[in-house]
């Protein structure tokens, strides 16, 4: 089966977020994440703890990416540190290995 073409997948953003360090758990992360972004489609892809904070790297539609901004920096636990079209130059951004 062919692969689809890039502009039939549809476009997204890549964010990168600094967790509370009491946020350690993958399954209650995506927990939060399921709350809070009801109204997007995302996919949690690193979660990484280095230095008692936890990284992670989210992907969300490009539909929804500034309401989802707005949505996870409100929250007490997470922050956003930068976003891109490309998951690389997030990872670079972060400057932590996954």
């Amino acid at each position: 089966m062919a692969r689809l073409t890039k502009a039939k997948r549809g476009k997204h953003r890549w964010i990168g977020l600094a967790l509370d360090s009491n946020l350690r758990s993958r399954k209650k992360f995506e927990a939060i994440l399921d709350e809070l972004l009801i109204n997007s489609i995302w996919k949690l892809y690193d979660f990484k703890t280095a230095n008692d904070v936890t990284y992670s790297i989210v992907k969300i539609d490009l539909n929804s990416y500034k309401e989802s901004i707005e949505i996870l920096n409100s929250h007490e636990l997470i922050v956003t540190i930068t976003s891109s079209g490309k998951i690389k130059l997030v990872r670079e951004r972060m400057e932590i290995n996954f």
